[in-house]
């Protein structure tokens, strides 16, 4: 809620009356003052993503569209900002490694297409639950819609980089790491005339049999 400006607008409105009536601003007049929320609305409250713990339902992480990442370990009663100290605050997706939880794979830049998204930096990787991150590569990714880490190994992950909204060029299609972000590989990326514009916008994988994966272009 944003008090400040509410009080503002509310004094400048007592102020306004008295100065009509030429009666000064009393302090009961001030007391009687409420703050209330006045924007901005449908901005920086989407939630781009949420990721469970496979080993603790009650904790989960939910990446917002410009508020960074949120970690509640009360199934959702109290929530903690973990990437205040990032330099990057918009969130596309995030990924919790099925075989380790500790190890959570972020990714900047929300991809949903609209005037007000924020730009990224690329992916982010914890290995204490959030605590400190590591900036593991894909800056000019822009935006990114999905991670998903390899069922057995936190090592090895698949991002969907959409690549920046509004104009061509940058990391663009599906990504594989196998050692942690260290290196990476684009395994699908738009071909021909439309390469420069087709963005990675979601993928999924056979849990069962890890080297099925499925992903779609977008433009």
């Amino acid at each position: 809620m944003h008090r400040p400006i509410a009080l503002i607008f509310g004094l400048l409105a007592v102020a306004a009356a008295g100065a009509q009536t030429g009666a000064p601003v009393t302090e009961a007049q001030l007391k009687g003052l409420k703050a209330r929320s006045i924007g901005p609305a449908v901005m920086g409250g989407r939630i781009s993503d949420v990721a469970f713990d496979p080993s603790t339902p009650t904790t989960f992480y939910a990446a917002s569209a410009h508020g960074g990442l949120m970690k509640t370990t009360d199934n959702g009663a109290s929530f903690t900002s973990v990437t205040d100290s990032q330099d990057v605050s918009s969130m596309g997706a995030v990924a919790v490694a099925p075989s380790d939880s500790k190890v959570i794979w972020l990714g900047s830049g929300e991809a949903n297409d609209r005037n007000s998204s924020g730009w990224g930096r690329g992916v982010y990787r914890s290995t204490d639950a959030g605590a400190t991150w590591t900036h593991v590569g894909l800056p000019q990714s822009k935006t990114i819609a999905r991670i998903v880490v390899h069922p057995k190994d936190p090592a090895t992950a698949w991002v969907a980089a959409m690549g920046d909204l509004w104009q061509p060029g940058g990391e663009r299609g599906c990504y594989k790491t196998t050692d942690a972000g260290q290196t990476w590989s684009a395994s699908l990326k738009g071909e021909g005339a439309d390469a420069a514009i087709l963005g990675c916008g979601d993928l999924a994988i056979d849990p069962q049999n890890p080297d099925t994966v499925y992903a779609v272009l977008y433009a």
